[in-house]
């Protein structure tokens, strides 16, 4: 935890065009989450700021991301599957 804050203390947010309705995945470093918008995206954990996003053909992202163990980042859209590998 950085010097100075207490548990529980908001660090950074951003900002999506519609809610989150689901927990973030974090590894090495990078946060993951999918919005109301149709977007997963990936976050630098330390900043907050925007490492990239991806933008879904199909309606809102509906549960958490899951990281395979080789980096693939798994997200069901409505029901539609799709994947990235970072």
């Amino acid at each position: 935890q950085p010097t100075g804050l207490q548990p529980g203390q908001k660090i950074w947010e951003f900002q999506t065009s519609g809610p989150v309705s689901a927990a973030a995945v974090a590894t090495d470093g990078t946060v993951y989450f999918g919005s109301a918008d149709k977007k997963v995206y990936a976050l630098e954990g330390k900043t907050g700021s925007k490492k990239w996003e991806f933008q879904a053909d199909a309606a809102m992202i509906v549960g958490s991301p899951v990281i395979g163990p080789d980096g693939t980042i798994y997200v069901v859209v409505a029901s539609t599957f799709y994947e990235r590998t970072v």
